[in-house]
């Protein structure tokens, strides 16, 4: 994955703490269950794209009027956000290793889209407002326990 965006993620779940605690003790290379949360999040991450919201449930804002009259233009539907050719959506990606993952994008206006434009910004391609897609949800902080424990369940037989 190329430089684009990356979001660090700090889990906060007790549970997924608790299982990577016991990995970690267990076994020295997790690249089997990185890989796997990995490809968890990157489907969890599309599918924020259909659902229009961020990893902790929140709408994303809807396009501006000016926006949504020339998609309307152009043939394009105003209610799909984010999703003009499904570049970005297509370029969610993962890099796993033994002892970490990291989900992103390499398109170059990933960040813009993630993190919004700022008040400074002209408006159209750049002062735009956030619309967070990349994240772990507590759907996700459940799934990469579940994996985690799968896993150490098998790494303890």
């Amino acid at each position: 994955m190329a430089p684009g965006v990356q979001v660090p993620i700090t889990i906060e779940s007790a549970q997924v703490k608790r299982a990577l605690k016991r990995l970690g003790a267990a076994v020295q290379d997790l690249s089997e269950p990185m890989e796997e949360i990995g490809s968890s999040l990157v489907t969890s991450t599309q599918q924020r794209f259909e659902e229009k919201e961020s990893p902790e449930g929140e709408a994303w804002q809807p396009v501006s009027k000016a926006h949504a009259r020339r998609k309307v233009e152009e043939g394009r539907s105003p209610a799909n956000i984010l999703r003009f050719k499904n570049y970005l959506l297509q370029s969610i990606s993962y890099l796993a290793d033994r002892g970490s993952v990291a989900v992103g994008s390499n398109r170059v206006y990933a960040a813009i889209h993630q993190l919004g434009g700022t008040e400074d910004m002209a408006p159209g391609p750049a002062g735009i407002p956030a619309r967070p897609y990349l994240g772990v949800s507590r759907d996700d902080e459940r799934e990469i326990g579940a994996i985690l424990g799968d896993y150490l369940g098998g790494a303890a037989a």
